[in-house]
């Protein structure tokens, strides 16, 4: 009947918010138990932390089993083989939170590693297929403004877009997001100078590109997520209208149907 009673009034505290006072002996295998909840991510394959500073944690897989990282060419979360003495950039890396194993993420099509620009990075739901783009400057004209596409299961490094000056050609902006099967890339971008910025899919294996047009009320679209096969996009919506400047809307995009579906007039019971 203790015990009883003991979980009636935890069940009424608990209703009446209310912290019940914790018998002798619980509060500290109680604060145990939540410290050790908390795990540093940012440490090598051997669990040192993090050695040449500022780790840019960008996103876990959608399994929770991988982390993505940004981190300088010498830290020593970059593998060994391609660790470097001298600072060249940010290299996306790959951790298996379960094993602590580190993988290299940015690589050219070549195999060889490619500095990458940490803002724009992506890992997929079950952690084998990313996406990661290089950024506007640069020495080798090939690589600036590119968007590139890595599948560890067939090895595969796939060059999806080329923007080697951005002011004259064409612009990826914002971070990509990866369907979980890697076949689908949702991002925003303008195909020549002077174009409005869109959302943009991508299809990694034919490389059609697919954009949906923003009306001329329009300050700014961004994508912020995407349904396990990138059918269904979700995104914001900023008004430039001078009536109405900044006024935000949350949209989900059907790619089957090209209907947008706004949230804002769900919840209010509107269309």
């Amino acid at each position: 009947m203790r015990n009883l009673r003991r979980i009636i009034v935890v069940v009424v505290a608990a209703i009446a918010g209310i912290a019940p006072t914790a018998q002798p002996g619980i509060a500290s295998a109680q604060e145990a138990d939540a410290s050790s909840r908390f795990t540093r991510l940012d440490t090598d394959a051997a669990g040192n932390p993090e050695s040449a500073g500022e780790p840019r944690f960008v996103e876990l897989s959608g399994n929770g089993r991988y982390a993505l990282f940004a981190v300088h060419s010498t830290s020593n979360m970059v593998p060994p083989p391609h660790r470097t003495d001298r600072l060249l950039g940010h290299y996306p890396v790959r951790k298996d939170l379960r094993t602590g194993q580190i993988i290299l993420v940015s690589r050219k099509e070549n195999g060889s590693p490619l500095r990458a620009d940490w803002r724009y990075s992506a890992i997929g739901w079950d952690g084998t297929t990313f996406a990661y783009s290089t950024g506007e400057t640069g020495s080798d004209p090939a690589e600036r403004g590119a968007l590139f596409h890595h599948d560890l299961v067939t090895g595969r490094t796939t060059t999806l877009i080329q923007c080697a000056d951005p002011f004259g050609t064409c612009r990826r902006a914002g971070r990509p997001l990866v369907s979980d099967d890697g076949t689908r890339l949702a991002f925003d971008y303008r195909a020549r100078s002077g174009d409005p910025v869109r959302l943009t899919l991508l299809d990694t294996t034919t490389g059609e590109l697919r954009t949906w047009e923003e009306n001329s009320k329009t300050l700014f679209a961004g994508v912020v997520s995407a349904d396990r096969t990138g059918s269904l996009i979700g995104h914001y919506w900023l008004s430039g209208d001078s009536g109405r400047f900044g006024e935000s809307r949350a949209l989900v995009h059907d790619q089957s149907t090209g209907k947008a579906i706004s949230l804002r007039g769900l919840l209010l019971g509107g269309g």
